[in-house]
């Protein structure tokens, strides 16, 4: 082979070498598809979530970057070492992941619009999770921007329930996140995010998170019917309480320790112990369509409660808490007479804000009445009630129960915008309300 020929090889042999280094080539992760996040058809079914915090499990001295781009990118292989790891900590926000439930039907802590009216320790259901591994494998254009490359982490996520302070599920989901934009760079922190992102976006698209998180997952609503029609073919019997005797002031601390209030996404109303056995009355029209509400007691803890059944029409409806905290609880004492008209009454509950439980107020039978067509009993009176105290016990001077509160008539709003009550108000008699749910007392 002649000198020329030897030249004009290794021309065009450097020809290639630059072209290739020259070229922005792709690195991709091999990954298995990701479930889609199921979307909540009903905001009225979530439960109240929160993106609480995020702990990172990365050992020190673990390789976290891998240079897979050539000569031309930054740095070789490299560590993790603690200033690294409590850096990317604090980078993360939860902002888009609030965000991200938002925009697929779930009800937040920080929710925009009317239903924010509740404080950040009333969610339900906290989200947090545990960062176990953390691997970037691709090109640094510089020391905190990525050229091009991909992510691959780890998150173990742990949901608590605030009723319960307990831990009701965990699952570990793999991640990745991708970025192979042309002229274009990324930082760390970003691709960290965007990764934790799609992490949260699979945990929405799990069916058993889905069914924790809301009250469509356990099945359609005419199953649930089903079910509570077949509980209430069976009657509900509880010891009678003995009656209160003497005046309301004397017996007002029972009273309030048998009144709790009834959370339900972003709303309350408010109920009352009936037995030792954990069961409390409301309105139906407090629990809505939930098989579980969270249960405030007078001491300020959250609870579950199950609804064992309901009367739509009578909108009267029955709850029990959890066994173990049964015996928190202070049943009052069920009067089926009522007293006559102009008998002064009281009434108790959680009047607009939870902050509010234990209210009394004061008023007389005004009448009594019945619904035309449907020939429901009511019990009228001018105690003043408001929204919250749905679901309240009305009461005899004694403090004994003698109807739930339901509604009352509004005749407009004061200057600050607060709604006037006319004293007309109507409550349900207890002893309809407990025969249309068929709880018997013995």
């Amino acid at each position: 082979m002649n000198r020329f020929s030897r030249l004009l090889r290794l021309s065009v042999l450097a020809l290639a070498l630059s072209s290739t280094w020259g070229c922005r080539q792709p690195v991709t992760a091999q990954t298995a598809p990701m479930p889609q996040p199921i979307k909540v058809s009903s905001r009225e079914t979530s439960r109240v979530l929160e993106v609480k915090k995020f702990i990172y499990k990365i050992q020190p001295g673990a390789v976290y970057f891998n240079n897979a781009g050539g000569w031309e990118c930054y740095g070789h292989s490299q560590t993790w070492d603690k200033d690294k790891i409590d850096q990317i900590g604090a980078e993360v926000t939860k902002d888009t992941m609030m965000e991200m439930l938002r925009s697929y039907g779930y009800r937040t802590v920080d929710g925009k619009g009317v239903f924010n009216k509740r404080e950040q320790a009333d969610s339900d259901l906290q989200l947090g999770g545990e960062v176990g591994e953390l691997y970037i494998n691709g090109c640094m254009a510089t020391k905190k921007h990525l050229d091009r490359g991909y992510i691959q982490m780890i998150i173990n996520w742990e949901v608590l329930d605030t009723a319960s302070d307990s831990i009701v599920y965990r699952k570990s989901i793999p991640s990745v996140a991708e970025f192979n934009v042309p002229d274009r760079m990324i930082s760390l922190e970003a691709l960290i995010s965007k990764a934790m992102y799609n992490s949260l976006g699979a945990l929405l698209g799990q069916r058993d998170f889905y069914a924790l998180a809301t009250s469509e997952g356990g099945g359609d609503a005419k199953d649930g019917e089903d079910e509570k029609e077949e509980v209430k073919a069976k009657p509900v019997s509880i010891p009678t309480v003995r009656s209160f005797s003497g005046s309301m002031e004397k017996n007002i601390d029972a009273v309030r320790a048998g009144t709790v209030t009834i959370l339900q996404g972003d709303t309350h109303g408010s109920g009352f112990a009936i037995s030792h056995q954990g069961h409390i009355m409301t309105n139906a029209h407090v629990v809505g369509d939930a098989r579980r509400v969270q249960v405030k007691f007078p001491n300020g803890r959250k609870y579950k409660g199950e609804v064992l059944r309901l009367d739509r029409e009578r909108d009267a409806a029955l709850i029990q808490v959890e066994e173990e905290h049964r015996k928190r609880l202070t049943p009052l004492p069920i009067r089926l007479n009522p007293p006559e008209v102009s008998s002064p009454v009281y009434a108790i509950g959680s009047p607009r804000d939870v902050q509010l439980s234990s209210t009394v107020t004061r008023g007389i039978i005004s009448a009594f009445r019945k619904t035309k067509g449907k020939d429901l009993p009511w019990i009228q009176s001018d105690v003043t009630v408001q929204g919250g105290n749905s679901g309240g016990p009305l009461l005899d001077e004694h403090g004994n129960v003698i109807g739930i509160t339901t509604k009352g008539e509004i005749a407009g709003h004061t200057l600050e915008g607060a709604r006037v009550g006319t004293g007309i108000n109507f409550f349900i008699p207890i002893e309809d309300a407990l025969d249309r749910l068929d709880i018997r007392l013995k």
